[in-house]
């Protein structure tokens, strides 16, 4: 199914209140299959020119275990790292304007603008409302920071100075792949984050999880295939009027909101899908017990989800790849095709939310 179809039936959810703050965006395989596409997206694209290609390619298993630290390492670090680590998986478009379905121009692109409409509800951005857009954008210019510091080597210079900011580069790309794909879930940018409010509560991992596990080797490929075919990035910025699409494909932050506003527009086809063919018995959300929806196998139902996910992943790819190319093209294209490491972190330190101060309210120097 192509993003264009699916748009012509896609409309806004109707949200609730759940905070969504022990949610996770697709399993492990999913955000690997997102690195793993993102890196072949940019090899074809950029064709001969291997100046950022070739380490992309080289490390693209390390990219792939990066993308899926946010989920597993930091969950599963010290207190502080958890609470600091959960809010920028999500973020609750409802909570964050009046205008409902919320448009571009209604959402706050600037974090104390953010938090000042979260304090207007009694609510602070972090933890209830999520950051995920501010995260994405921090990682991008995390990103094109390390690759400024890249050297431009002589001929006959020392290969070993690329070693360290590339590294570092490699680093924040694929932690940023991780909230890329998280930006592509439907049930991570609206408060009502797993169907509890309509009687499919479970509906979270289902999709995300079981679904996309149960589909076939090929998915890499498909997602890959789908991404070259339809450029599904390119009609999410034709979705923004000409004269403003330039700036806004060089705004992160404003790229991160209208791809969750196209995240959003996915719900209701997500849900009907499931209501139609997975759930046996609705969920039950009463005070003595909470019961998830009674759902039929994955692997039986899977094939027919299969086009939503391939696209949903698809679209996290291709915008991954674009905005790995935007990083390296306003840091001036260095070129790192002498690049070679065997440095692998498999567990690095926490990436501090720079955007907030430590209480988790707004920074002076965002």
């Amino acid at each position: 199914m192509s993003h264009s179809h699916l748009l012509v039936f896609c409309v806004a959810a109707t949200c609730g209140v759940l905070s969504p703050s022990s949610a996770i965006a697709w399993s492990e395989r999913g955000h690997d299959v997102v690195t793993q596409a993102a890196v072949r997206l940019v090899e074809a694209r950029m064709g001969e020119d291997r100046r950022l290609t070739e380490p992309l390619v080289a490390r693209s298993g390390m990219l792939g275990h990066l993308s899926n630290v946010p989920d597993i390492v930091w969950r599963a670090g010290d207190k502080a790292t958890v609470l600091a680590n959960s809010p920028t998986h999500y973020v609750s478009l409802d909570l964050l304007t009046t205008l409902s379905p919320p448009t571009l121009a209604s959402l706050p692109m600037t974090i104390a603008e953010a938090e000042r409409r979260a304090a207007a509800q009694g609510k602070r951005l972090h933890p209830d409302i999520g950051t995920l857009p501010f995260r994405l954008a921090q990682l991008v210019a995390l990103t094109e920071d390390a690759l400024v510091a890249v050297p431009t080597l002589t001929a006959d210079a020392d290969t070993k100075a690329l070693e360290a900011p590339v590294n570092q580069a490699l680093l924040m790309a694929g932690l940023l792949s991780h909230y890329v794909a998280d930006t592509t879930m439907p049930d991570h940018v609206c408060s009502a984050h797993d169907g509890w409010q309509r009687g499919q509560g479970g509906i979270h991992a289902y999709f995300e999880g079981a679904l996309v596990d149960a589909l076939g080797q090929e998915l890499t490929l498909q997602v890959l295939s789908v991404a070259l075919a339809s450029e599904p990035y390119a009609h999410l910025l034709a979705s923004v009027d000409a004269p403003t699409r330039g700036a806004l494909a060089r705004d992160p932050i404003r790229v991160a909101f209208l791809l969750a506003l196209d995240s959003m527009a996915h719900r209701e086809p997500m849900h009907a899908l499931d209501q139609q063919l997975a759930v046996l018995e609705p969920s039950r959300d009463e005070d003595v017990q909470r019961k998830p929806a009674s759902r039929r196998p994955a692997r039986t139902v899977a094939p027919a989800f299969a086009p939503m996910l391939v696209e949903r992943l698809a679209m996290a790819a291709d915008t991954l790849a674009s905005l790995w190319v935007l990083a390296w093209e306003r840091a001036g294209r260095p070129d790192l095709r002498l690049y070679q490491s065997y440095v692998y972190p498999v567990a690095p330190d926490y990436v501090p939310n720079t955007y907030l101060d430590a209480s988790g309210t707004v920074s002076p120097h965002p």
